[in-house]
């Protein structure tokens, strides 16, 4: 396991990294468990209506306080949503930037998702204003690409397919699928 996690640390590290410039910013964790099977965190979003990703899967995290780095706020943001108390040492790298997209329409915010490991799946405790449900989607899940589908999205009366992943009847799509995607391309 650590001989992976020095490989993954190193492909991440050692790549240009691009980011969007936007007025806002938001950080998000993609926490992986290397015991088997290993996994991904997500959650469910709670239900809000303000919120534009609402109800949807997705990664822990939020916006980013004014003077508070990326990777504070991915931190505490889990902190947050789920009691989860990471560290910096458990960083393996960040992604890059992803412009936030809410109901077909472009939101002047850049996402910053970072990569954090765990030996075993921690202990959560959702917060019920956040987090309606926590779930640890197994890696070999994601990496098979026959679990790949598709979901219908009407924007403007046109209709198309978007990718995404359905795991045990819940959607993995849009924003978060996209870091997925990238994601797998830096597992050993």
């Amino acid at each position: 396991m650590e001989f992976h996690i020095l490989n993954m640390k190193s492909a991440l590290q050692n790549r240009p990294l691009k980011k969007v410039q936007a007025p806002k910013r938001a950080a998000v964790c993609a926490l992986l468990s290397f015991t088997k099977p290993y996994s991904l965190l997500m959650i469910k979003r709670a239900e809000h209506p303000l919120d534009p990703w609402s109800g949807h899967m997705g990664l822990p995290g939020g916006r980013c306080e004014p003077e508070e780095s990326d990777l504070d706020a991915a931190i505490r943001e889990s902190q947050e949503e789920l009691g989860l108390e990471l560290k910096k040492t458990q960083v393996l790298g960040r992604l890059d930037d992803v412009q936030a997209v809410g109901h077909g329409r472009v939101i002047p915010m850049a996402i910053a998702p970072f990569i954090f490991y765990c030996k075993d799946q921690p202990r959560t405790i959702p917060d019920p204003r956040e987090v309606q449900e926590v779930l640890w989607v197994p890696l070999d899940f994601l990496r098979d690409d026959g679990q790949l589908s598709t979901t219908p999205y009407t924007f403007k009366n046109i209709e198309r397919e978007l990718p995404c992943y359905i795991y045990q009847e819940r959607k993995i799509w849009g924003l978060t699928f996209r870091m997925i995607r990238e994601l797998l391309k830096y597992l050993p």
